[in-house]
């Protein structure tokens, strides 16, 4: 399928998880370290570092229909 592609991968969602577990993180400096904006870093992550719906599918290599997520 096309479309345009996702900001988020498991590698960056990996990292913000990790940054955003941090108490003393800074949502805000977290999403512009990761080259992301704060509305998607949290479409994807908590603000205690867990993921979100979203980004329990990336972790999961499935898009959010449930579908496998296409090989890039």
């Amino acid at each position: 399928m096309g479309g345009r592609p996702r900001k988020m991968d498991q590698a960056t969602l990996i990292m913000a998880m990790a940054a955003m577990s941090d108490p003393k993180a800074n949502a805000t400096e977290v999403a512009k370290r990761l080259g992301l904006t704060t509305t998607t870093l949290y479409a994807y992550v908590n603000g205690d570092g867990t993921p979100k719906a979203a980004g329990t599918a990336v972790l999961e290599g499935t898009s959010r229909r449930g579908k496998p997520a296409a090989a890039s």
